[in-house]
């Protein structure tokens, strides 16, 4: 039907990307983005956003920079749908001053663009600073919670979008106490029963640690989404419950609600950390066989190279990854790096490690990685070859950080 239209605008051309990326197809998404630009049409922030999540979920930072200089020149960077996704896109390609610089210039800044701030801190492995910036958003948070509760002393009321926003905030900072004020208010207003509430609660409940209240919540739903799934999945994971994870993944497969790769990502990783290899690769393979032209994440092949190198398999992780059909990630590297140096497989590490040199050579956790593997090994010479090289490329070793509440 778009390929037959005599006419296309910028509406037209948003719906068929969109749709594209909500498929998994990132490549695609970014192709028709681009072909789009070619007929000339002007980019709307809804638009640019799309792209933007595009290249944060290839990993492609060079055209997110691209796109974030088309932002500047259509006057939309300003927008903070756009800002957000431009932090995000930035730590998900490991740029973390583009990243920081663009969060300090957004003049607006709702509670997605902190977490995406702060999560990626965390993705590059600067706990230090996602601690420190946690701690500016929890004061912030906890004086908008307080003003969300002065609004309802004052009859000023609440909808859905409202509580929906306080949700977030409050599993962002693990305010149980709060979160449960707030549920209760919810069912006083008459939102409790929507789906977008119901879902922020799942996700606040578990982002608190209450489990048995996400699952609670969970249960009293009427109506459930891939959203409400992937909540309660990723829930059960971070908390270790790899068995209730796989029980619920496979309730969510016999629903009309097909997972997709964040919900496969989450439920690998929770077989790689409990040794389950042979289900990990069964659901990979059922993801690959449902859809053989669909664009998997770099997340998700990160999951399972995690999940072969955590017992051992390096060669077979290796051999994964020269297997991959799309161009391995950072993570991708990073995890079989950390499982050479956990098995002391050198031979590997060595060869991993040129490849690394070649798509990141400024990046330190490549030459941290295998220095520390060979050391393992007692190669001295190697290790103090490696530290020359880093020296000479000059690249810089982010320092580690330790903190005590």
């Amino acid at each position: 039907m778009f390929d037959e239209m005599s006419q296309r605008n910028v509406v037209t051309w948003n719906s068929l990307i969109s749709g594209y990326l909500l498929d998994g197809c990132p490549e695609k998404t970014l192709g028709l983005f681009l072909g789009m630009l070619r007929e000339g049409s002007v980019p709307s922030a809804f638009g640019v956003s799309i792209a933007l999540v595009g290249c944060s979920q290839l990993e492609d930072g060079e055209l997110g920079v691209q796109v974030h200089g088309l932002s500047l020149k259509c006057g939309i960077s300003s927008s903070v749908v756009v800002g957000t996704c431009l932090v995000d896109m930035y730590t998900k390609c490991w740029k973390l001053e583009e990243a920081r610089r663009v969060f300090d210039w957004m003049q607006e800044k709702n509670v997605i663009t902190w977490t995406a701030m702060v999560s990626g801190y965390a993705h590059n492995e600067l706990p230090y600073e996602a601690m420190n910036l946690s701690r500016e958003m929890q004061r912030l948070a906890l004086k908008s919670n307080q003003c969300f509760f002065n609004m309802r002393n004052t009859g000023i009321a609440a909808d859905v979008v409202t509580v929906t926003s306080v949700f977030r905030a409050i599993g962002v900072i693990s305010a149980l106490d709060v979160g449960k004020q707030v549920h209760a208010l919810a069912f006083k207003i008459g939102c409790a029963s929507n789906l977008y509430a119901q879902n922020g609660l799942v996700s606040m409940y578990e982002k608190c640690g209450s489990i048995n209240n996400a699952k609670r919540a969970f249960l009293t739903m009427k109506e459930r989404d891939l959203i409400s799934w992937n909540s309660l999945i990723a829930g059960y994971s971070q908390h270790g419950y790899t068995e209730e994870v796989i029980e619920l993944f496979e309730e969510m497969r016999r629903t009309r609600i097909q997972p997709d790769n964040a919900t496969f990502t989450t439920v690998i990783s929770a077989c790689s950390r409990t040794g389950l290899i042979g289900r990990g690769f069964e659901y990979f393979n059922i993801l690959r066989k449902r859809d053989p032209f669909e664009t998997l994440s770099v997340e998700l092949y990160t999951s399972v190279v995690d999940m072969l190198g955590r017992a051992g398999y390096v060669n077979e992780a290796e051999a994964f990854v020269n297997s991959m059909p799309i161009q391995p990630g950072h993570s991708v590297y990073k995890s079989l790096l950390s499982a050479c140096k956990v098995h002391g497989n050198i031979e590997v590490g060595a060869r991993l490690s040129n490849m690394f040199f070649e798509q990141y050579p400024h990046n330190g956790a490549a030459y941290v990685l295998l220095s520390n593997a060979l050391s393992t090994q007692g190669s001295w010479e190697e290790v103090e070859g490696i530290w020359k090289l880093l020296q000479h490329r000059k690249v810089e070793k982010e320092p580690g950080y330790s903190s005590v509440e």
